[in-house]
């Protein structure tokens, strides 16, 4: 059986609250903060995984935005290394209660402002990823 390349698909979540927009970041089982985001189903595209992901992993529903950014980082997978495709699109929602999927190991959760977002992150590319999400919504 022939390995294939990783793709998982994720999304950069914004709510609007009085005090402004606030992003979602959760803080994953590497320990480390990032958005929401998993691995493809046969036969899904990277929008419907993205939306999937993000339910499954914070029980959030919302309404998907624009693809913004794709990224790319090598894994190990099997013993052999492999490039993997992250996906990430905007997902605005209204929704305050998050349900964490503790048995991936994502533990926390923060409604941050973009500022302190890009503070948290712990992966560069994610950093990235979030500046491309808000100029996709500004």
């Amino acid at each position: 059986m022939r390995d294939t390349a990783p793709h998982a698909a994720g999304c950069v979540i914004f709510r609007t609250t009085p005090d402004g927009v606030r992003v979602l970041v959760i803080f994953d089982q590497y320990g480390q903060w990032t958005f929401p985001k998993g691995h493809l189903e046969a036969g899904e595209t990277s929008a419907v995984a993205a939306v999937r992901e993000v339910f499954e992993e914070t029980g959030i529903h919302g309404e998907l935005g624009a693809l913004v950014q794709t990224i790319f980082y090598d894994v190990v997978k099997k013993g052999r290394m492999l490039p993997k495709q992250v996906d990430f699109f905007v997902m605005h929602t209204s929704q305050t209660t998050v349900t964490l999927q503790a048995s991936e190991g994502i533990n926390d959760y923060r409604w941050v402002d973009a500022p302190t977002a890009m503070e948290l992150l712990s992966y560069d590319q994610m950093k990235a990823v979030l500046t491309a999400a808000l100029a996709a919504t500004a």
